[in-house]
């Protein structure tokens, strides 16, 4: 009976650690490798316009206007080019007209910088006003105002044409929203020519002239129409952002968890997350 005793106490005292040993809590092993490298946003996520939270990024005010504003711009200059390239800006009308010959001494039409010849063999041709002809003030402000609003109205075509590729800033836009309001000016200014000599003189015969508007006439205020619409579009518009996907600098975090289970057997786990720099 004492040796059996003695048997199980052995027993006993030799099961005790490995009970202990059963009972102890898995182990775990946290290693953190951090790395820098370059890495290709989209490899993890989609890429983000601007907002690194990947919350979706609203619109710039006026966005349609922005995307419209070239377009009414192009519109512009053409009706612009259009009624000062003819010679049918105006219709001049004489008084007590007499068959004769001599320019501008007979009702034809006339333009900015030039005059149609009806009696002359090709007919709606345009000839450039003869020396003679007194030129004031006000023809001459209605020639400089018109290539002033080609020259403005061009090159504000010309940077809304490539807002697409260059990006502004909000001051830049406003600057080009105040040059087509200026276009806009220098275009009504045209019509001085109405009020020169050509228009309200009289003929070197003393038969009184009048003028009325024809088709280049038309043509000028309707681009003194586009030419608001499109100055208005930009000032109450925000210039579109331009969105370069390249590559941007993120943190790889590589995060490594070994658990000991209570059989002795080792098991690892491997996270790995990016991080925007």
């Amino acid at each position: 009976i004492q040796r059996w005793r003695g048997f199980v106490v052995a027993i006993d005292e030799i099961s005790r650690p490995s009970a202990q040993q059963s009972t102890k809590a898995p182990e775990t092993i946290k290693n953190e490798h951090p790395s820098s490298i370059m890495v290709d946003a989209n490899l993890t996520q989609p890429l983000v316009d601007g907002n690194r939270d990947g919350t979706n990024q609203q619109p710039p005010r006026g966005a349609l206007l922005a995307i419209f504003a070239p377009l009414l711009s192009v519109i512009s200059f053409i009706l612009s080019n259009s009624s000062s390239d003819w010679c049918d800006f105006a219709y001049r009308r004489v008084s007590d007209e007499t068959s004769t010959t001599k320019a501008l001494e007979y009702s034809t039409q006339i333009g900015i910088w030039s005059f149609e010849d009806t009696h002359d063999a090709n007919s709606n041709a345009c000839y450039w006003y003869p020396s003679g002809i007194p030129i004031d003030s006000y023809f001459k402000s209605s020639r400089w105002f018109s290539q002033l609003a080609l020259g403005f109205g061009g090159t504000a075509m010309f940077v809304l044409l490539m807002s697409s590729c260059i990006h502004h800033t909000k001051r830049q836009w406003k600057c080009l929203g105040i040059f087509l309001m200026m276009t806009c000016f220098f275009q009504g200014l045209q019509f001085l020519i109405l009020s020169s000599n050509l228009c309200t003189g009289s003929t070197s015969k003393g038969n009184s002239v009048s003028c009325e508007i024809r088709r280049g006439g038309k043509c000028a205020i309707a681009a003194i129409v586009f030419w608001f619409v499109s100055g208005m579009a930009v000032l109450r518009s925000d210039p579109l952002e331009q969105h370069n996907h390249t590559q941007q600098r993120t943190v790889e975090c590589v995060t490594t968890t070994e658990e000991v289970r209570p059989d002795g057997t080792r098991v690892t786990n491997t996270t790995t997350t990016y991080d925007y720099a």
